[in-house]
């Protein structure tokens, strides 16, 4: 109802002693249109579908820094985030903050991970000054313990990274190890195994995450310049290695590993080269490199997470990206994202996204910005037309993919449809320099029916599209 008939039908139905009440309704109405007026032309994107505020910084709210570095959030979807000034508590109403003054070692929160006991729900939390336990009800954290160098088994104050695995062995990395707290018992583990089987100083390289990849009873150290170290435990050997995911064994073009994000079998790499998606253990086969080519807004990943409907969020410093499976999404500060430096995501009880920033939280109840169009994507790169060749080209059944390499380093082919969508994606990996053909088999008449496909190769210092045409008339 227009807010003119609203007023004459209060009038006719209003008698005069209730003038006063009149007016207050008048005043009310008009200031509804007046607020309606000045923000409907300064809304967020009409597909986040949010309720506000959705953004949440220092100066608008409770939070005590507008650097947040990691975002936990409970079953009763309370949000722990974790700030350069104090670990924050919000219920949706309330704010609290806990820093040096109760239970932190260090204001500087890098890392919270949640682990049910016995004794009850507990934040494992990870500060530059060691590790604080913290047990907790409905209105906050109740206890806490603390742990550093002097008082238990860690080796080092300085906490990058904690994680609890299934069988509830505590991982922690710090600037000098990594850690595993099971029970009572510390043990502790001072080397790495690197991708030539060669023993390194784990005081020597920065490990960024720990993450329990507990379909495989292992756990992931990601470092910077030393690719993926894997561990295993037990109570009988402790602390052991296995080989470890970097160049040049793995398919990942880079050793600089910044996020690990897992959900079964399925592993995401956020690196300074792009994202890498590995659906195995094997550390040869199984990958999939996707960068700013295949639709992400920058190549520097700092951080990678998986929702219920199994979206993969990234978050760079140049903004937000979305991959649904068949589509990329971009959201930055020129789309209203709160600021384009993005540390870490996380989702509630009710999947709801929370992307923690440089310049605060800002939280999405369906995938924000806009669709990435991938038409300007599929230009060659003429400088490499003369070292790759596909033929024959159109095609049948069968194509080749012939590379000139100067080394033995490996890629990936990824085959495209002409809408962005990806149909496979195969490792190549060359035991010799010179000419490489590789024959690619597209007979299959559901996943190749007759059409125009990009195919896509990736690698170091290779980064060239193809466009390859199918007839119809090859066999199955």
């Amino acid at each position: 109802m227009k807010l003119k008939e609203l007023l004459i039908k209060l009038l006719k139905n209003y008698n005069l002693h209730k003038f006063k009440g009149l007016v207050h309704v008048i005043i009310v109405l008009f200031a509804s249109a007046i607020t309606i007026a000045f923000t409907s032309g300064n809304t967020k994107p009409e597909n986040k579908g949010l309720t506000a505020p959705n953004v949440f910084t220092a100066e608008n709210s409770g939070l005590p820094s507008n650097n947040v570095n990691d975002i936990y959030i409970d079953s009763a979807n309370v949000k722990w985030i974790g700030t350069g000034a104090g670990l924050a508590r919000f219920d949706g109403g309330e704010w609290i903050t806990y820093t040096i003054s109760d239970h932190l070692l260090n204001n500087k929160v890098n890392d919270i991970e949640f682990e049910f006991t016995k004794y009850g729900s507990e934040l494992w939390i990870a500060t530059d000054s060691g590790l604080t336990v913290a047990a907790y009800g409905i209105d906050g954290i109740t206890s806490a313990t603390t742990y550093v160098g002097a008082n238990s088994g860690l080796v080092g104050n300085k906490v990058n990274s904690v994680c609890v695995d299934k069988d509830h062995n505590r991982w922690i990395s710090t600037d000098s190890a990594i850690s595993v707290f099971r029970g009572n018992i510390w043990d502790s583990i001072l080397t790495g195994i690197d991708a030539w089987e060669e023993t390194i100083k784990l005081s020597d390289v920065k490990i960024t995450r720990v993450a329990a990849y507990d379909a495989h009873s292992m756990t992931l150290a990601a470092t910077e310049g030393k690719g993926i170290l894997r561990y295993s435990y037990n109570t009988v050997d402790g602390i052991t290695g296995a080989s470890t995911y970097a160049t040049p064994w793995s398919s990942m073009y880079t050793d600089i590993i910044f996020d690990i994000n897992i959900k079964g079998d399925i592993q995401w790499y956020a690196t300074d080269t792009g994202a890498y998606k590995h659906t195995s253990e094997a550390t040869k086969d199984d990958w999939e490199y996707f960068s700013t080519q295949t639709g992400l807004v920058s190549n520097k990943i700092n951080t990678v997470f998986t929702d219920k409907d199994n979206n993969i969020w990234f978050g760079t410093p140049a903004g937000l990206s979305v991959f649904t499976g068949s589509n990329w999404y971009r959201y930055t500060e020129k789309e209203g994202l709160v600021n384009n430096y993005v540390n870490c995501i996380s989702s509630d009880t009710t999947g709801n996204i929370w992307v923690g920033t440089s310049g605060g939280i800002e939280w999405f109840s369906s995938i924000p910005g806009e669709i990435v169009i991938i038409d300007n994507l599929w230009l060659p790169c003429q400088d490499m037309a003369e070292t790759i060749k596909i033929y024959p080209n159109p095609a049948t059944d069968l194509f080749y993919l012939k590379v000139n390499t100067n080394n033995k380093q490996a890629f990936i082919v990824t085959t495209y449809s002409t809408e962005g969508r990806c149909i496979e994606s195969r490792t190549c990996r060359p035991t010799e320099t010179g000419d490489v053909v590789v024959p690619f088999d597209i007979s299959d008449k559901q996943k190749y029916p007759a059409g125009t496909y990009f195919v896509k190769i990736n690698g170091y210092n290779i980064d060239y599209t193809v466009k390859l045409n199918k007839t119809g008339h090859g066999h199955n």
